[in-house]
């Protein structure tokens, strides 16, 4: 667990929230009040018929008849008036605790209450005029005090938590939760194709943890309203509930407990407590801009057909469920066959690639070179003052951090050695004559396809999921280097999957260092403790036991050849998404042993057993003789 700094401990210690115990029945009302307006919420947009008995229709008919409105519309009627109890029971709770407030900052939360009573008060006066805007203006107030629960119920449950690191997998657990009767809706699939609980909870875990993965098209099975659903939890999930919960908090100016700051530390790859509140600022703002231009660029890419041409409003909405889904390296797409068909259009090289490898370098490696960007342009180089607002990074923003260094170096040896060797490999059948030869022919326009095809893969296989190439159809020899590339995955921090780049050159600088007979790994001219070669080889040990285990499990009731199998357990491990073929036919044990694999490796095996298992009270200070052991 992440340690306040001695030096820094008095300095920056006045910034945390006091403790202030949560009882059961508090947290109990929270939850309750979140989904009761989740419920009204769906009960108005979710469903193409009202959701009621055979004896709930005929109540409704015989009420419809008395006020001579249609069934539809009274239906809406009453749900608006559930949302309008729910609304008066906010202000009622918000003048009750105002009544008994005594701290200073407990008044500053009267700003998002203002907030709530404009927008409230702006969609009624609309509605009451007969203008069509005015109840989904009061809608949006609905959703606000949805994200005001939704922030108590994560202040409660921190509170309420021992153990901090608990924090995050909780948070993805309560996001699948509220997720998978969302995309269960009627409104969420075609008429008359609904999916089943099981379906919805694949795809919505495969969502939240980013993986991509998926039993059902995306593009064909889901609506805009399911899709819409998928891109809320790939962003969710992709930042982490607890950031956007956090940045929620700091909009309202409230500050955030120790327990959130120590579960945000872990989150973002132990950064400083003292720095967290600076750097969710940071990661909320470059995420939004990120996306907002890679979205605008890809504006012009989408193909229509030229019987029924795109509106601007589809391309604007698949622009964005992309842009998401590259920056947040989740690979949902609904194109229908990934970006197979735009293998020729320069969006998917200059826009989806760079998003890609934004999303996976990390937010610390992204705010250290935002800083030296800051500090080249400045015309006060010589004011240290200046950079006080910059994102917090270990060193001076002059030059790189070692992490930086290692992250970059890393990404940038794997795209180029993934793409040489995909592209070696998919070219070797055209030279050299071998059972899986073609006999098509060779021209230098298939080289350059097959080239740009492998730079793609390469970069997706990190773990963002998307295909320009089908993946079943590649060599034998490719699936190899993506399985490897998958395994290694992103960067700490960012919102990949896999080992992590610097755990994989870690375990490298080990190895040569080994090899050199030299006691210490070095890199940079910096020597690396032991204790991290030693947490790096732990991270990947967990890994490759819960992909063994996994792999095991499928082998028994899956009727897939071992490389299928063993691709999609890595796939659903790393968080990846792609695929030989095989996700829709799994049996619902197969769908239920992915659905833990993806869950297990989007919040860490070993952050998650530490959590459960390990505690700090039990460690001892007892210090046995060395023995040497025999290695071979």
């Amino acid at each position: 667990m992440p340690q306040l700094d001695p030096k820094l401990e008095t300095a920056h210690l006045h910034q945390f929230v006091p403790f202030k115990p949560i009882s059961v029945q508090r947290l109990f009302l929270r939850l309750i009040s979140l989904i009761l307006i989740l419920t009204a919420s769906v009960l108005v947009h979710g469903f193409y018929t009202p959701p009621l008995p055979e004896w709930g229709f005929e109540a409704l008919n015989a009420v419809s008849h008395i006020f001579n409105e249609s069934d539809e519309q009274l239906y809406i009627i009453l749900t608006r008036i559930l949302q309008t109890i729910l609304i008066t029971a906010y202000w009622y709770d918000v003048i009750r605790i105002a009544r008994s407030r005594s701290h200073a900052t407990d008044r500053r939360m009267t700003f998002i209450d203002i907030l709530i009573l404009a927008i409230t008060l702006t969609g009624i006066i609309l509605h009451l005029a007969g203008n069509r805007l005015g109840w989904p203006i009061f809608e949006i107030s609905v959703v606000i005090v949805a994200a005001t629960e939704l922030w108590h119920l994560n202040t409660a449950l921190s509170r309420r938590l021992h153990r901090p690191g608990l924090l995050l997998p909780l948070s993805f657990f309560f996001l699948i939760a509220i997720g998978t009767p969302l995309l269960k809706l009627p409104l969420a699939t075609p008429i008359n194709q609904s999916i089943s609980w099981l379906d919805s909870l694949f795809t919505i875990t495969s969502a939240v943890c980013v993986t991509g993965l998926a039993v059902k098209n995306t593009a064909h099975d889901f609506t805009p309203f399911g899709q819409t659903i998928i891109a809320i939890f790939i962003q969710l999930g992709g930042l982490g509930i607890i950031i956007f919960a956090s940045m929620f908090a700091l909009m309202l100016g409230r500050s955030l407990s120790l327990k959130q700051n120590v579960s945000l530390s872990q989150m973002l790859s132990d950064q400083p407590l003292h720095k967290i509140t600076s750097f969710i600022r940071f990661i909320v703002l470059t995420t939004l801009i990120i996306e907002t231009i890679g979205a605008l660029l890809l504006l012009p890419m989408w193909q229509s057909d030229p019987t029924r041409p795109l509106l601007f409003t589809e391309r604007l909405g698949m622009s964005f469920f992309h842009a998401i889904s590259a920056f947040c390296n989740a690979g949902f797409d609904i194109t229908g066959d990934s970006f197979h068909n735009y293998r020729t259009s320069a969006g998917i090289y200059l826009v989806i690639i760079p998003l890609i490898v934004l999303g996976g370098l990390g937010f610390p490696v992204l705010g250290n070179l935002y800083a030296m960007f800051r500090y080249r342009i400045s015309d006060k180089k010589n004011n240290p003052t200046r950079f006080t607002d910059l994102p917090p990074v270990d060193l001076s923003p002059r030059r790189l951090s070692l992490h930086s260094k290692v992250v970059l170096t890393t990404t940038a040896s794997l795209l180029i050695l993934g793409t040489l060797v995909i592209a070696i490999s998919e070219l070797t059948p055209f030279f050299y004559v071998t059972p899986l030869s073609t006999s098509d022919p060779l021209s230098i326009s298939r080289i350059g396809q097959t080239i740009a095809d492998a730079a793609f893969m390469s970069t997706s296989s990190r773990t963002a999921g998307f295909y320009s190439a089908n993946t079943p159809e590649l060599q034998p020899s490719s699936h190899l280097t993506l399985l490897a590339l998958m395994i290694v995955g992103g960067s700490p921090g960012s919102t990949a999957g896999g080992i992590k780049t610097t755990i994989f050159a870690l375990l490298l600088l080990s190895i040569i260092a080994n090899m050199r007979q030299r006691p210490e790994a070095e890199i940079f001219k910096r020597t690396i403790p032991q204790a991290a070669i030693q947490k790096a080889g732990t991270i990947f040990f967990c890994y490759i036991g819960l992909i063994i285990t996994a792999t095991y499990l499928l082998t028994l009731t899956e009727p897939f050849t071992f490389i299928q199998t063993l691709f999609e357990v890595v796939s659903a491990a790393t968080t990846t998404g792609l695929s030989l073929g095989i996700t829709e036919q799994l049996t619902p044990f197969g769908k239920i042993v992915i659905i833990l694999v993806m869950f297990l490796g989007r919040v860490g095996p070993l952050a998650l057993l530490s959590s459960l298992i390990l505690s700090r009270r039990h460690q001892t200070q007892i210090s046995y003789p060395h023995e040497d052991i025999a290695l071979g």
